[in-house]
């Protein structure tokens, strides 16, 4: 198990092309920039997903580490897990922000689709989505 492989039932999944599909989600004055491995972000090395302003001193803040994702299945036909990253920079309330980013298989969507679900500002919990036809998760 990876930042974006695991194995489920003796088959892969990968989410990379998913994070290229969808080069970044903008949500209000932020762009989320999600990345496998080498992404630098708020002088932090190996992020998986990066906080970028997208006005002002344009700062950048880890919103958790490609090392630390845990994968959980909710179901697999269709297709749905969930990867959290842990280990980001903390809040205003001395949090470290973390990211719990869904996929969901849907072989009725012709199209990736990333979305900015929600922050809860008390615990730095973001939640993002993507949903995507079963070619996009590259099971072998």
């Amino acid at each position: 198990m990876s930042a974006c492989t695991a194995n489920c039932d003796g088959k892969k999944i990968d989410v990379s092309s998913l994070y290229e599909g969808v080069k970044s989600i903008p949500n209000d004055k932020y762009d989320y920039v999600f990345a496998c491995s080498h992404q630098t972000c708020g002088g932090h090395e190996n992020v998986a997903v990066c906080q970028i302003e997208t006005a002002g001193d344009l700062r950048q803040w880890s919103l958790g580490a490609a090392n630390t994702s845990v994968w959980e299945l909710i179901t697999k036909a269709p297709l749905q897990f969930t990867i959290s990253y842990s280990g980001g920079d903390s809040n205003y309330k001395h949090h470290q922000r973390l990211s719990l980013v869904k996929f969901i298989e849907n072989d009725n969507s012709s199209t990736l689709l990333g979305v900015y679900r929600k922050e809860d500002k008390d615990t730095a919990t973001y939640e993002f989505s993507f949903t995507a036809s079963k070619k996009y998760f590259h099971h072998h």
